[in-house]
């Protein structure tokens, strides 16, 4: 079978013809069950992907997609069922197993080393052969060569991955992952963090993958991505697989249905009763820092939703964090008319603006301790005594308030909160922050990872902010929402604003042309 693979570094080698989907799939799942303490997270699971196809793994946060990625990874064992690859019954499933039969995964989880190089991280495998003498020179041409064939970019792979945005180590990923392949890939949600040009980048390469025939399994939350490189759909729910159609068979309003077993009615942006305020709750003028920001004037009125638009590497993260203090800046913040000066987390949760980050799992969640102490960790001084006495009572039940409201599956408030799900984790993040009653509420990709069911609740929760009165910020690659979600979206490119739009004059176009150009159109 003609694989794509690379060759010592000198570049991809590409099938000539497209190879036609066999009718014996490549990789077969039988009867796969699996368990975590008593919770069944997988049901006697099938699910099977042939060579030269594309099948996107759909489903609701908890519906499993993440365990079976990791059993197929050889990451955990299953408890029952069994692996099929190329017709031959697996007996001993491992990690080692799998890369031998050429299966790699790019997971939602990074996995890689931020104190190393992007080009020791592709090549990570390669350090401890040859004896002690390894050439980074060589290392960084050869990923550099990777790059440019995978993703037609130009990429400086002899910097630190600490020191990259979330999108572009999320490439990094991508490239290590292809790079090690050669006959499946799993991909769990690779393009939450990309801008719209990478990913489109990485969709070309999967096209390439699959004309070469390669089985791609594509996990995302992104229902367009279906028609984009999709050739069968396969929907989970509860631990199952429900659905298996060809993608051309299957409505997205079908999809949506079989992922929350009922139909979903569309969010739709409810008509203002009123005016927004004049009241402006953020005011930021000229903000700067050493490496990126360039002189950043914005405001926020309340009530008002502003959108932040832009590519990768623009800033907008980077803004929001130094808006709070988590990145030196000078320049004047104002919240509420009141200057905001020496500025921190802390100080600036008590002056009402809280953020919630796009790296909220390295960031903002303590993984190993209960999902019940991630979600009072801002309110410790309302469920204790004031003599160092935690109230267990009132904190178990504002934790499982916030688990109802904001519909976080976990088996209970006492599970340790790494063991949840990434979306449910997201969303235990949101519900920490949102509750709050903050006057300006930051959020940089608030809907990343989250179900179709999660983001709308998600959206509608950011409607309600803004109708108590809230300036709301976001920062989000998927124009779609900011355009569904925003009174005004700023444009950024190069650290600073490019263009502002109000809601009359929302246009994708004139939106790229400022993010790639730096320029209003």
């Amino acid at each position: 079978m003609p694989f794509m693979r690379f060759a010592s570094g000198a570049g991809i080698v590409t099938a000539e013809t497209q190879v036609a989907v066999s009718g014996e799939p490549v990789l077969r799942l039988e009867g796969i069950s699996k368990s975590f303490t008593g919770t069944v997270v997988l049901k006697k699971l099938d699910l099977d992907v042939r060579a030269g196809e594309t099948l996107i793994l759909l489903g609701e946060n908890g519906a499993g997609k993440s365990t079976l990625k990791n059993i197929l990874s050889g990451l955990i064992p299953s408890d029952g069922g069994r692996i099929v690859f190329n017709g031959q019954v697996e007996e001993a499933w491992s990690t080692t197993r799998a890369k031998e039969l050429g299966l790699a995964a790019i997971h939602q989880e990074l996995s890689l080393f931020p104190n190393m190089t992007v080009a020791e991280n592709v090549c990570v495998l390669e350090l401890g052969q040859g004896g002690p003498f390894v050439s980074p020179r060589r290392l960084v041409r050869k990923v550099d060569r990777m790059f440019k064939d995978l993703l037609d970019m130009e990429f400086d792979s002899s910097q630190l991955v600490r020191d990259l945005p979330l999108g572009q180590r999320q490439l990094v990923e991508i490239v290590k992952a292809v790079g090690s392949a050669s006959s499946v890939l799993v991909l769990d949600e690779p393009t939450t963090s990309l801008s719209i040009q990478e990913r489109q980048q990485l969709f070309t390469v999967m096209r390439r993958l699959r004309a070469s025939g390669f089985a791609l399994i594509h996990v995302t939350h992104f229902l367009e991505e279906v028609e984009a490189v999709g050739d069968r759909v396969a929907v989970m729910r509860d631990g199952e697989v429900v659905a298996v159609r060809d993608s051309g068979d299957i409505t997205v309003s079908e999809i949506e249905q079989f992922m929350v077993g009922r139909e979903l009615a569309a969010v739709q942006r409810p008509e203002r009763s009123q005016q927004i305020a004049d009241d402006v709750v953020l005011s930021v003028a000229g903000l700067e820092d050493e490496a990126l920001l360039q002189g950043i004037d914005l405001e926020v009125r309340a009530g008002e939703v502003v959108g932040l638009a832009g590519l990768t590497g623009a800033g907008r993260s980077e803004l929001l964090c130094a808006l709070v203090g988590l990145r030196e800046s000078t320049g004047r913040v104002e919240i509420d008319g009141t200057a905001f000066e020496n500025r921190s987390v802390e100080e600036s949760r008590k002056r009402g603006m809280v953020l919630v980050s796009e790296d909220r799992r390295s960031e903002q969640a303590f993984l190993e301790r209960t999902v019940r102490e991630n979600l009072t960790a801002p309110f410790l001084r309302r469920v204790s005594n004031g003599f160092g006495w935690m109230r267990s009572k009132q904190e178990r039940v504002l934790a499982n308030t916030l688990i109802g409201d904001f519909d976080v599956k976990t088996a209970s408030s006492e599970a340790e909160f790494g063991a949840m799900s990434g979306g449910n984790q997201q969303k235990a993040i949101l519900a920490r922050w949102l509750s709050l009653d903050p006057k300006v509420c930051l959020l940089d990709e608030p809907t990343k990872g989250i179900d179709v069911g999660a983001k709308a609740q998600v959206q509608r929760t950011i409607f309600e902010l803004s109708d108590s009165g809230v300036g709301v910020v976001v920062a989000s690659s998927d124009l779609p929402e900011l355009f569904q979600l925003c009174d005004r979206i700023l444009v950024m490119s190069n650290g600073a604003i490019a263009t502002e739009l109000t809601r009359d004059a929302f246009d994708p176009a004139v939106i790229l042309r400022a993010a790639s150009s730096g320029k209003a159109a």
